[in-house]
């Protein structure tokens, strides 16, 4: 059976179910959160671009934000009988793409997978694999049949 692809854009979240993938295309320093139940095979992925939603009064869309973003998903995951105490995370991204003088760029990448992992542990949802830092671009593919995600970069492929 072929697996249908989905495309999770910059400040999206899509959950998915054992017949689907979702595809995470050409991160930089936007982070890909994984949060996955094993025993439903039911996840969803966000691609976050900022850390905390309240640094920023501009744009509503609750995925763009780490702290919004997994909110969300436990929410829209516990809408499918996911119980959060069964919940497991990983994280992608978040690399330093590029040297400017304005810090808030700068070291956006690091502080992206901080509040990712911030958030998450407030949450008490482990996260059991990361790939992150780094100053190359990823593309990531959660597949939710076995929790499985697949990382392509210049540092080849990579699963975790």
């Amino acid at each position: 059976m072929s697996l249908k692809e989905l495309n999770v854009g910059i400040a999206e979240l899509k959950t998915s179910n054992d017949s689907e993938v979702l595809v995470c295309p050409a991160l930089g320093s936007c982070v890909a959160i994984v949060v996955y139940d094993p025993n439903k095979k039911i996840g969803a992925l966000a691609h976050i671009m900022l850390p905390d939603s309240k640094e920023i009064k501009k744009g509503n869309k609750s995925a763009k934000f780490a702290d919004t973003a997994i909110r969300d998903m436990i929410k829209k995951l516990s809408s499918k009988g996911v119980n959060k105490a069964d919940l497991v995370a990983k994280i992608i991204g978040g690399a330093h793409m590029f040297k400017t003088k304005n810090s808030f760029v700068d070291d956006i990448g690091l502080r992206n997978v901080t509040a990712a992992k911030s958030i998450l542990n407030y949450e008490d949802i482990p996260i059991i694999s990361e790939d992150t830092g780094g100053n190359y671009g990823r593309t990531v593919k959660f597949y939710t049949r076995n929790g499985r995600v697949e990382i392509k970069s210049i540092k080849g492929k990579r699963e975790i």
